[in-house]
């Protein structure tokens, strides 16, 4: 009856879960789920460390596109001093 309404894939899972007869089936299958490792402090610091780096370089990227397109204004314009891309074409 089930099997008409999920995949095959679901449906046997279900299967599998629902056709266990004794509670010590059912007890083991739920502490199995239960045994699964949290995260170690070397894993969050791995984590922050490569947040860290992806923070500073985005923010690099926005100061040196920011810097290579400020334009001057007024007499300081295409003056090197002011404008990075007079400096260095």
């Amino acid at each position: 009856m089930y099997k008409k309404n999920l995949s095959e894939y679901d449906a046997n899972k279900f299967m599998a879960v629902t056709s266990a007869t004794e509670e010590a089936d059912v007890s083991s299958m739920g502490s199995i789920k239960n045994k699964e490792e949290k995260p170690t402090m070397y894993a969050w610091f791995v984590l922050f460390l490569v947040f860290a780096i992806r923070a500073v370089h985005q923010m690099h990227r926005q100061v040196i596109g920011f810097a290579f397109g400020y334009q001057a204004i007024g007499n300081k314009f295409n003056s090197p001093d002011y404008m990075i891309t007079a400096a260095y074409p």
